[in-house]
C-alpha cells in the first residue's frame, strides 16, 4: 500500500460517522437521566464505580427487573476505603435522609449492579444512583 492510499484509507476511517466518538484513553463520566424529576445534587455526579468494567453511576427511577440474588449491603461494606463518599453524601443531601442504603444484585458471577439508595423525607419517593461492576 502507498503512503497515499494509507493516508487516503486513514482520512476515511476518521470520518465522522455520527456515531458517538468513543475514546480509548480514560473514560470520559457520563450520566444516563432516566426521571426528569432526579435531585439537582444527583444530576452533578459524575463518576464512576472501578471495577472491571468502570461502569458510571447512574440515575434511576424504574422499579428493577432482576433474576439474581438480591443482597443488601451497608454502606462500610460497600465502600469500605471510603471512595465514594461523595456519592453517599450526595444522595443523603438529595434525600434529606441520614442512612442510604447499599443494595446488590448478582446478575451473573461475574456481572453486578449496585442500587444506592434512601427515601427522600419530603416527597416519599426512593432517590438514587445506580451502577454496574464486573468483578473477577
Amino acid at each position: 500500500m502507498s503512503e497515499d492510499d494509507y493516508s487516503a484509507f486513514l482520512d476515511q476511517a476518521n470520518q465522522d460517522t455520527g456515531a458517538k466518538a468513543t475514546s480509548t484513553g480514560s473514560h470520559q463520566p457520563r450520566i444516563k437521566a432516566i426521571d426528569a424529576e432526579v435531585p439537582s445534587g444527583l444530576q452533578k455526579i459524575d463518576r464512576f464505580y472501578v471495577s472491571d468494567a468502570d461502569e458510571p453511576f447512574e440515575q434511576f427511577r424504574d422499579l428493577v427487573r432482576h433474576t439474581g440474588l438480591v443482597s443488601s449491603l451497608t454502606v462500610d461494606q460497600w465502600d469500605p476505603k471510603s471512595e465514594y463518599k461523595d456519592i453517599v453524601q450526595a444522595i443523603e443531601e438529595a434525600s434529606a435522609a441520614e442512612h442510604v442504603r447499599i443494595y446488590r444484585i448478582e446478575h451473573s458471577k461475574t456481572k453486578l449492579e449496585y442500587f444506592i439508595v434512601a427515601l427522600d423525607q419530603k416527597s416519599s419517593k426512593i432517590v438514587g444512583l445506580r451502577t454496574r461492576a464486573v468483578e473477577t
